[in-house]
């Protein structure tokens, strides 16, 4: 079945929090507790949040649909032009479409996005403890930093990836 990756509207940020509330239980259930887990969700995931981004200039969500269906997403924020790189803030899929080649295309599409921009790096932060760490090693991100940030009562145990595009 085709993959189809395109910009996101306004009109897609139900389907884009709710591959939130499906994948992040499943990515992070055994990493952080549920009321981080919840807190995160209600704090980054609301729809006036999401709303909000979509329709501002330095964010760029980019979806994955299948037979109309969004099935996974990209955030990637363009606030970094002058040092010439861009940040992927979330990258999440329905949990039954992980090793379908999905967030890969997904990546793919935003790293070209990023090269439009000029850019020449990408960076994204991930959980220590997220298999996720693999897949971007995998694609040609490199740990190049080790960060614990504070958010609310809770820590963000992150390392910082770059990648040169």
């Amino acid at each position: 079945m085709n993959i189809i990756i395109q910009r996101a509207s306004v009109d897609d940020a139900q389907a884009i929090i709710n591959i939130a509330q499906e994948s992040w239980p499943d990515t992070y259930g055994q990493i952080i507790s549920a009321e981080q887990i919840n807190y995160m969700l209600q704090r980054f995931y609301n729809e006036e949040i999401i709303k909000e981004q979509l329709q501002h200039e330095a964010h760029l969500f980019l979806t994955a649909k299948r037979e109309d269906k969004i099935i996974g997403y990209v955030h990637m924020l363009k606030e970094y032009p002058l040092l010439g790189f861009g940040k992927i803030s979330k990258l999440y899929l329905n949990p039954v479409c992980k090793g379908q080649n999905v967030g890969k295309q997904l990546m793919t599409s935003a790293e070209e996005a990023a090269k439009s921009l000029q850019y020449h790096t990408m960076v994204l932060n991930v959980n220590r403890n997220n298999s996720a760490r693999f897949f971007y090693e995998k694609i040609g991100y490199q740990i190049t930093q080790t960060l614990d940030i504070p958010l609310n009562k809770f820590w963000l145990n992150d390392y910082v990836m770059e990648k040169s595009i």
